[in-house]
């Protein structure tokens, strides 16, 4: 639920908190919460286009995670359109940015490491092209790869069991959004 304020000069300040579970089945819910919020400063410039800096701060199961976001949403003609086309949330902003993705998860009790944690990194590289069906829907394809990819499992204690490399990993994505 982001709250905004309108400053002056075309500037615009914006809080964005979010909570969200990330755990296998049966894992402990109260374990497996992961929360922060990204806060952000605005610039709506001519036409239209806005850019903005953030900062994310984020409790990941274990492990806080502070991050840098560049907002943009850039129309350089009526049928180009370069912005961040996700929300905030615990990985961060998503579309147009240099980042690094890492996603904790919690572990069930069954699993290789009862109660541990699993993490996957990696880059996401990647493409979306929308198609608008009106003016309430659109069709979203997502097209990219996950390149420097890493594993990481770790016990209840939070030491090392195992980490591991992948190769570069293929994304496709499609998504039918309703605007209401």
């Amino acid at each position: 639920m982001p709250v905004s304020w309108a400053l002056s000069d075309g500037w615009s300040l914006t809080v964005a908190p979010s909570v969200d579970w990330f755990g296998e089945k049966s894992a402990s819910n109260g374990e497996s919460r992961v929360w922060g919020a990204m806060v952000s400063g605005v610039k709506q410039c001519g036409c239209g286009n806005r850019l903005g800096v953030g900062l994310g701060v984020y409790d990941q199961i274990e492990k806080t995670s502070v991050f840098p976001v560049v907002i943009v949403d850039w129309r350089p003609n009526d049928r180009w359109r370069l912005v961040n086309p996700l929300p905030s949330g615990p990985t961060g902003a998503a579309g147009l940015e240099l980042d690094y993705r890492s996603v904790r998860f919690r572990l069930n009790d069954r699993a290789l490491a009862p109660g541990g944690v699993g993490e996957e990194s990696g880059v996401p590289l990647f493409l979306r092209v929308t198609r608008n069906l009106g003016p309430q829907m659109a069709l979203n394809l997502y097209g990219g790869a996950v390149v420097g990819g890493k594993l990481r499992l770790e016990d209840a204690s939070g030491n090392l069991i195992k980490k591991q490399s992948f190769k570069t990993a293929p994304l496709i994505g499609v998504s039918l959004v309703g605007r209401f």
